[in-house]
């Protein structure tokens, strides 16, 4: 599925608030209101050419990036505070307008334009969360030390050079759930022919994360990580005939007429000879009864809860006539 990027709204939930109905959402008395604050977030690239992005990565970045909005706004803010997103489309190719609307309970608190230069994506007057992680790389913070007000000095495990960061930064940068939101934002990187993705306001660039930069953005935790590769087989329940790496569920040994899809899982597809050709029809996939052989990596991440995430590294059999396969079908389902 591929969504034009001129000048449409993108998602239907809590992306779709009119500017008129911003301040009456939260009316009473308990809420004092607050100014609404508009940056901007581009894709670039030679994908970008078309005036298109594919539609599950753009998702994934807007979904991402009100999360983050929202997990800063609580950790800065606390319960004081609620914030209100909406994204809509933009008339340049592959940019898109964020509109944040905060409400208050206290006025003692950060205002949402402070939490957009602490996270960088519009400019302001110290570093910024987007700035560390490309600065240290995204590396664990191996010491740190209050030196002045809210400014601690740290060091990180790939360097001995001390820096200055701003405490708010700093907790942004610590918290798990802000990282794997992070991550998400800039998932469309992953897509070759995205090159960076830039945060401005009024034309004004502030921050641009590069693509060879995408993986300073991953868990703290690189303990919580455990990967296999390994070979098996797999039976396609879901494909995607235009030939992209996302869209694709497989399952191991029941065919999707008798699980009705309950034990699949979603899989990227990283074989690009495959993927092509499936795009120009020179391979035919069928839910019911199309088998791979593939060589697969298996990631388990632990953050707040466990997700397992499955890439088929390359396929090296097809099978489209399962009853002729007895060994294979033995691998599926025990007994014929």
């Amino acid at each position: 599925m591929i969504l034009e990027t001129n000048g449409y709204g993108i998602l239907n939930n809590k992306f779709n608030i009119q500017h008129e109905n911003i301040i009456d959402v939260v009316n009473n008395e308990r809420w004092s209101k607050s100014e609404i604050v508009r940056f901007t977030i581009k894709f670039d690239g030679e994908a970008m050419k078309s005036n298109e992005i594919d539609a599950d990565e753009l998702a994934t970045s807007l979904l991402g990036l009100s999360a983050v909005l929202e997990e800063s706004n609580t950790i800065i803010n606390g319960s004081y505070s609620q914030m209100i997103v909406k994204v809509r489309g933009s008339f340049n190719p592959g940019s898109f307008e964020v509109d944040i609307a905060t409400f208050f309970t206290s006025n003692g608190i950060n205002a949402v334009v402070n939490i957009l230069q602490l996270l960088g994506f519009i400019s302001g007057g110290s570093y910024s969360l987007i700035w560390f992680f490309r600065r240290t790389k995204g590396e664990k913070i191996r010491n740190k030390k209050q030196v002045q007000g809210n400014n601690y000095e740290v060091t990180v495990n790939n360097s001995d050079s001390p820096l200055i960061i701003n405490g708010d930064v700093l907790s942004l940068y610590e918290d798990a759930p802000m990282r794997e939101s992070l991550r998400k934002v800039i998932y469309p990187l992953n897509n070759k022919g995205i090159s960076d993705i830039t945060f401005s306001k009024n034309d004004e660039v502030h921050e641009k994360i590069l693509r060879e930069e995408r993986e300073y953005f991953t868990l703290l935790d690189k303990e919580s990580i455990n990967e296999k590769e390994d070979v098996d087989y797999f039976l396609i329940t879901q494909a995607n005939f235009d030939g992209k790496q996302t869209g694709w569920r497989l399952s191991f040994g029941e065919s999707a007429a008798t699980t009705k899809n309950k034990n699949d899982f979603p899989v990227k597809i990283l074989d690009d000879d495959f993927l092509y050709k499936v795009k120009v029809k020179k391979i035919i996939i069928s839910s019911e009864d199309t088998i791979i052989k593939a060589k697969y990596k298996k990631t388990t991440q632990k953050l707040e809860r466990l997700s397992v995430n499955w890439d088929i590294l390359k396929i090296l059999k097809i099978d489209h006539t399962p009853e002729k396969h007895t060994e294979t079908l033995k691998k599926f389902i025990g007994v014929l």
